[in-house]
């Protein structure tokens, strides 16, 4: 009994709830695979094929070991980003599947992300060639950051 009144004045959680793994019962990722399977997926392949059409050519600089196996607060972010540098293209198909992208994206992971909200920067530089090339990285991590999630 005095167990009980010291977790209650000293608000001691039970252990089972300090243990908890992170994923919860609403963030299960069969049904993540199944939601980008029938929904995201085509949006993605979309915003791909319009990020063809960009002109310039990118270096091939970074180098970074992409590790976005069971990270959706990662992919959360990358797709933030999508839609900060959505601003920066011309195209407006290219802007409209990049917006479709993030907007399927968050309504997917909202019960998933610790983190509501993207932070907003002015994403876009001056050169139109440089934001095409930021562009066409970022939805080739992205691209890739999904398929590590589906087959870690």
């Amino acid at each position: 009994m005095f167990h009980a009144f010291l977790r209650y004045v000293f608000g001691i959680q039970p252990l089972f709830l300090v243990l908890m793994p992170e994923a919860s019962s609403t963030c299960e990722k069969e049904l993540i695979q199944e939601c980008y399977l029938n929904i995201l997926s085509h949006h993605l392949q979309q915003l791909i094929s319009a990020s063809e059409r960009l002109d310039g050519e990118c270096r091939q600089s970074n180098t970074e070991d992409l590790n976005c196996n069971n990270n959706i607060q990662k992919i959360y972010n990358m797709a933030c980003k999508l839609n900060r540098l959505s601003n920066c293209t011309m195209s407006t198909d290219l802007k409209n599947s990049m917006t479709s992208v993030y907007n399927h994206t968050v309504s997917l992971l909202k019960t998933c992300i610790k983190e509501g909200r993207c932070q907003w920067t002015d994403a876009c530089q001056k050169s139109n060639s440089t934001a095409s090339c930021r562009i066409k990285k970022t939805i080739s991590k992205f691209k890739l950051c999904w398929m590590q999630y589906m087959n870690p």
